[in-house]
């Protein structure tokens, strides 16, 4: 797994009213207008259950498109979650069946997919969609397209991570890490991934 410092050099960032309001809806073509819609739902939950549960600071959920099957909310601190935390979640993201999955989740920090979001996107297979809610309430969407290729793009990531590890030590620090997210980013479509 991915070592990042966990020291953020961005200040968090309070979740109030108008962050609620700034979330909209977001039709994702590879789910349509409806599903999207359940997920816009859910951008929301994230965000309230953030404020009102886990002093703004990080909250996932995994959840099945569809059928709407979910793991539990699973609390973290301002950096980060850990979604084998939830054994209802673990179960979703390693089920043998052809359901896929979304992620959605908040960043306190007010920035968009971390190093550590692309890793754990290439990580499970079942995850088709993953969002990230800021404090702020802006939305950022990854979907894995038609043209997905998880080993190009697995490879690529360690490529990036190794070229941005400036004290080749196996860890990156803060700048370190939004350097290779910008620079995963940039190929991301390559690989068949799409961000918004």
């Amino acid at each position: 797994m991915l070592k990042v410092n966990s020291i953020s050099s961005h200040k968090k960032q309070f979740i109030n009213e108008a962050s609620l309001l700034r979330l909209r809806p977001y039709i994702i073509d590879e789910i349509g207008e409806d599903e999207s819609f359940y997920l816009y739902q859910k951008c929301q939950s994230i965000l309230y259950y953030a404020l009102n549960h886990n002093n703004c600071n990080e909250v996932a959920l995994v959840y099945s498109i569809n059928s709407h099957e979910e793991g539990n909310m699973i609390k973290g601190t301002q950096t980060n979650t850990d979604l084998e935390l939830d054994t209802k979640t673990y179960e979703l993201l390693n089920r043998k069946d052809d359901k896929v999955c979304v992620l959605v989740h908040n960043h306190p920090t007010d920035s968009a997919f971390s190093i550590e979001d692309y890793s754990e996107f290439l990580l499970y297979g079942k995850l088709k969609i993953m969002v990230v809610v800021t404090n702020s309430g802006e939305q950022y969407y990854m979907t894995k397209t038609e043209y997905f290729d998880r080993n190009a793009a697995v490879k690529k990531l360690i490529e990036i991570t190794k070229m941005c590890d400036h004290n080749n030590d196996g860890k990156l620090n803060r700048s370190e890490s939004v350097q290779a997210a910008k620079e995963f980013e940039r190929v991301a479509y390559v690989f068949g991934i799409r961000i918004e």
